[in-house]
């Protein structure tokens, strides 16, 4: 099943690429690039487009194909590669793959390099660690930090577990800059963090417990009045606009087909 998803959703994805407009991948500063799979057939022009000298992927082991730049390709070409596996769909990264990825994309952004962060189709798990990113970096509020990257990159959707998790970290957070202002103990902040994270363990486990409600078509639908929204304002043409109703139309059709067959 996980392949067929796999293949499905990558077709999915190059049809609207080629038909629809959607961007392959999209530039949210001069060090970030966050995007879909990184193809080998066009790889050699993209690195050479955007100067791309790292790479973090988020690809499960099955996901990496033979027509999909891996680590080794990677290094071969001497791009520094970090491998950060979440499972598609339903799946979040562990708080140490999160510090690890913003600790990598970090010594990019130092050095003056430029990174391309990836998963399958550049929407939902390389989206989730860019936003991590920003709350971490920029000490950025989650509607901040994921309105900044939908910003760059509309078709951004995350799922409702990622975005109790980005709540936990932004909880976290919230705690760690209050002590670190304050620099002393914040008790009070301390006596209600444990209880507001069990809250949300407990929904995020209710999440896992009816997978059938946690795939990112669900939470994706609000995403699209954003997207119209943003084409209005920038004044795109007629058929740009038809072009993203068409993208709608696929997402309930792909929506409808998981929810059917998973």
């Amino acid at each position: 099943m996980n392949e067929v998803g796999f293949y499905v959703s990558t077709a999915y994805g190059l049809f609207l690429n080629y038909c629809c407009g959607r961007p392959w991948y999209s530039r949210v500063s001069p060090s970030l690039i966050v995007g879909a799979l990184p193809l080998k057939k066009s790889w050699d022009k993209w690195q050479a487009d955007e100067n791309i000298t790292h790479i973090v992927s988020m690809l499960e082991p099955f996901e990496v194909k033979s027509f999909v730049i891996g680590e080794k390709d990677a290094v071969k070409q001497g791009i520094k590669y970090l491998s950060l596996p979440v499972r598609d769909f339903v799946g979040v990264p562990t708080f140490e793959q999160i510090d690890a990825g913003i600790t990598f994309i970090n010594s990019c952004v130092q050095s003056n390099g430029c990174v391309y962060i990836h998963c399958k189709a550049g929407r939902t798990r390389s989206a989730f660690l860019l936003t991590c990113y920003f709350m971490y970096t920029e000490s950025l509020g989650v509607d901040e930090a994921i309105g900044r990257l939908i910003m760059a990159r509309y078709s951004t959707v995350l799922t409702h577990q990622t975005l109790i998790l980005l709540e936990i970290i932004s909880i976290g957070l919230a705690c760690k800059y209050k002590y670190a202002s304050d620099n002393l103990l914040n008790v009070s902040n301390l006596k209600v963090l444990p209880i507001l994270i069990r809250e949300n363990l407990s929904l995020f486990v209710q999440c896992f417990q009816q997978q059938k409600s946690v795939y990112f078509y669900e939470s994706s639908i609000h995403l699209y009045f954003v997207r119209f929204y943003l084409l209005y304002k920038s004044k795109f043409s007629m058929k740009r606009v038809l072009f993203c109703f068409i993208e709608l139309l696929c997402e309930i059709v792909f929506f409808i087909y998981y929810h059917t067959t998973v």
